[in-house]
Formats: C-alpha cells, sequence, structure tokens
C-alpha cells in the first residue's frame, strides 16, 4: 500500500465515523425513525463507495478497511446501548446488513478489477435502489407480501425496479462499447434479477445478493452476443410471468417466489431448457403431493433454498465441465426433495403396530414413484436414450425411497415443527448426498 492508499482508508473510515455521529441529530431534527437513519447512511455510504476504483490502487487497503469496519461494527453492537447504536442497530428486524454491506463491495472490487462498469452498476444498485425501494416501501407502500423477517410490498419493489433500470442504463450508455447497441435490454436483465434478489432476501442480505447477483448478469451478458441477449431477456420475462402465475397454486411467500425465478434464470443461463425446466415442473405441481391438511402451509425462501443449493452446486459443475451426466443427480436430487415434501408429515418413530409401519412405508414408497414420475419421466423424454441413462432412471425410485427414509428418521418429530429451519436443513442434505452417490454409483 502506498500513501494515498493510506489517505484513502482513512476518509473512507472518517465519513463512515462522521455519518454515524451526526445521524442521530439528523435523526431528532427530522424526527426520523431507526429504519430512516440507518437507510440514509446506507445512502452516503453506498455513493461513497463508487469513487473507491480512482481511490485504491489494489484490493489490499480494501481488504483491511473492511476488516476495520466489521470489527468496530461488531464492537458497536456488542457495545452498551447509546444514540449511536441506534443509528445502525435500531431497527426492530435482526439484520447482518452493515456487515454485508463492506464485504459486498470488496468482493465486487475484486472480481470486477479494472472493469469499473462491472463495478459501478452492482454498487449503485446497492446505494440508490435499496434506499429508494426502502422510502416507497415505508411511505405509500400498501400491497404487501411475505418475506422471512416480515413484510414487502409491491410498491417498494417496484421503484427498486425502475432505479435499478435507470442505474444501469446511464452507466452503460457511457459505456457503449461494453455491450454496443444492447444496452437497454441488460438494463432490464439487471433490473429484473436485482429486484428479485431484493424481494428474497432477509437479514441484510440484501446487501450482499444485490450487488453480487447483478455482478453475475453482467458477467454472463459480456459473454453472449446481441441476439442472444434479446432472447434470454424474453427468457427471463417468460420465467417472471410464469412463477408469478403459478404463485397461487404454490404455498409459497411472495419472497419465496422471487427465489424460484432467480433459480431459474440461473439454472437456465448456466444449463439451458431442461435444467430449468425440471425445478419449473417441480414448482408447478408439488402441490399435489401434499396431504390436503397441508396444502395451506405457508412455506419460507428456505425452503426453495433446500430445493435449490443442491442443485446449483450441479449446475455451477456443468457450467463448468459441461458433463452432460450431471443432469441424472440434478433430477434426482429434485425429485427425493419431492418425495420428502410429501412425506415430511409421516412419523416413523410412532411404531403402533407392523400393519401401521407397512402403510407408513407403503405411502412413502407411492410418494417416491410419484416424485419420480414427474420428475425422471421428462428427463427420460428429452435426452439420448443410453442404456445408463434408462437403468439409472428405473433405478431411481430406489434412491428417492432410501434418502426419503433417511430423512424421516433423522427430522424432528414434533409436528409444529414440520416446517422449522432445521427441516430444511435435514431435506437439503438428504437430497444432496442422495444425489452425490447416486452419481457416485454410476461411475
Amino acid at each position: 500500500m502506498n500513501t494515498t492508499d493510506y489517505l484513502a482508508i482513512f476518509s473512507v473510515f472518517g465519513t463512515l465515523a462522521a455519518l454515524i455521529a451526526v445521524a442521530p441529530k439528523l435523526s431528532l431534527m427530522f424526527a426520523l425513525d431507526a429504519e430512516d437513519t440507518r437507510k440514509f447512511v446506507h445512502l452516503i455510504m453506498g455513493l461513497s463507495c463508487l469513487s473507491f476504483p480512482w481511490l485504491f490502487s489494489s484490493a489490499l487497503p480494501l481488504i483491511f478497511l473492511l476488516v476495520i469496519v466489521c470489527l468496530g461494527m461488531l464492537i458497536l453492537r456488542k457495545g452498551p446501548d447509546n444514540s449511536y447504536k441506534k443509528v445502525l442497530f435500531g431497527v426492530k428486524r435482526n439484520s447482518l446488513g452493515e456487515i454485508f454491506f463492506p464485504l459486498a463491495v470488496t468482493i465486487l472490487f475484486i472480481l470486477a478489477r479494472h472493469n469499473f462498469c462491472f463495478y459501478l452498476i452492482p454498487v449503485s444498485l446497492l446505494a440508490l435502489a435499496d434506499s429508494l425501494a426502502a422510502l416507497v416501501g415505508r411511505r405509500v407502500g400498501v400491497r404487501k407480501y411475505r418475506s422471512v423477517d416480515g413484510s414487502k410490498t409491491i410498491e417498494g419493489s417496484f421503484a427498486f425496479f425502475i432505479t435499478s433500470f435507470i442505474c444501469s442504463l446511464v452507466v452503460l450508455a457511457l459505456v457503449p462499447l461494453q455491450f454496443h447497441s444492447y444496452y437497454v435490454i441488460v438494463s432490464l436483465i439487471l433490473a429484473l434479477v436485482a429486484t428479485a434478489c431484493e424481494g428474497m432476501s432477509f437479514g441484510g442480505l440484501d446487501n450482499l445478493l444485490v450487488p453480487l447477483g447483478a455482478y453475475y448478469a453482467l458477467v454472463r451478458c459480456a459473454r453472449l452476443s446481441g441476439p442472444e441477449l434479446l432472447y434470454h431477456f424474453l427468457v427471463l420475462l417468460a420465467i417472471a410471468v410464469t412463477v408469478l402465475m403459478l404463485k397461487q397454486r404454490t404455498t409459497l411467500e411472495g419472497g419465496a417466489t422471487l427465489a424460484v425465478l432467480i433459480y431459474g434464470f440461473a439454472a437456465h443461463a448456466m444449463g439451458g431448457f431442461l435444467w430449468f425446466s425440471l425445478p419449473i415442473i417441480l414448482f408447478a405441481f408439488y402441490r399435489l403431493l401434499l396431504p390436503v391438511r397441508f396444502q395451506n402451509t405457508s412455506h419460507s425462501v428456505l425452503a426453495v433454498c433446500s430445493v435449490a443449493l443442491g442443485g446449483l452446486a450441479w449446475l455451477c459443475a456443468y457450467d463448468r465441465w459441461e458433463t452432460p451426466g450431471f443432469i441424472y443427480p440434478y433430477a434426482l436430487g429434485l425429485a427425493i426433495n419431492a418425495s420428502i415434501i410429501a412425506s415430511a408429515h409421516i412419523r416413523l418413530h410412532e411404531f403402533n403396530s407392523s400393519r401401521t409401519m407397512f402403510l407408513k412405508l407403503l405411502i412413502v414408497c407411492k410418494n417416491a414413484c410419484k416424485s419420480a414420475g414427474m420428475i425422471m419421466l421428462p428427463l427420460f423424454l428429452t435426452t439420448g436414450k443410453s442404456w445408463l441413462l434408462i437403468a439409472n432412471i428405473f433405478l431411481s425410485p430406489l434412491w428417492i425411497i432410501a434418502f426419503t427414509l433417511i430423512f424421516l428418521l433423522i427430522k424432528n418429530q414434533n409436528p409444529l415443527k414440520i416446517t422449522s429451519n432445521g427441516r430444511w436443513f435435514k431435506q437439503c442434505l438428504c437430497s444432496s448426498l442422495g444425489s452425490l452417490f447416486a452419481f457416485v454409483a454410476t461411475l
């Protein structure tokens, strides 16, 4: 680090300290609540971060600044109550946004390197779109949708989309050689992706997911030609319309539905039509597998994550190595998830009689066969008919039954905790291990 870097660290840290010091006075002067004051600090620091490519010569001083800021935030969070603490931690919901914010900026600085466009757009969305969406949502938001830590408003999300589109369009218009004359389409893609990331986030994760999601979309768009950009935008728009239209047929909250949109876009971008169509089939029809008494249960974004994380690993592997054989464990993981969703209410520990246990096992087998038909049949009809794939598809119910039973044995037996956080982790673990073991067995 040179002298300029030290001066930059001092100026950034001084700006943050000054904001925290003056924010309580502004709060009293203008009668601002904790959320408004927090967003004020968020906005000013976000705008100041736009200057980092010109302030810092490398990522090292920014990493040093990240460590200092995070330690300072942790000390302030754990310290005694005072007016300064209320600036950042006075909101009622649990949030680590003050940690995710500098972490996201540092990661973007490292990833974008010397491509200022790929840094400026995500950071501008983080600073401007998020702040304006919060302002609009709190002031005029009426139509709400559920998220993990409360609710958000359609009006706020629409304001986020418009602001994201304008920010992206302005930056891309100033760098016309980046995407030639297709920067309007790219801006629409970025706005849709960023809005969905913000809507699905909780606990301050939007400070991380929004900029990184926008950066990922930029990287994917940079690899495409003009006609391909238009095609991907139309696909993303079709996914958004389909998912929103099907929402009423699902048990998912609004934030969880937006998570399905993001996963569908990622699956199509990395894998193609088949990789994205299989989770959409599960999204559209999984409710048919549920017992009637659970068909009105509400499910959060954590339920979507339990299904998506294992599949995302196979998607990334296919995107990296383009091995066609990865589609089988990917589909099998979805089928195991479908079977678990249908069977999660069954309690194997209640051993009343051999007949009762037999009936429970019979239900699990029926659910496994239905799940296999839902996911593996489309795979069979749309891929090459190699003998190995045909054998794996016909053997898939055995894998599905085995890992559904494992889930039922390790899950919490309390019926009131059928949708607890631990349940989603165990479901993700069983479906991921099932797909991995099945893939290894085919080698």
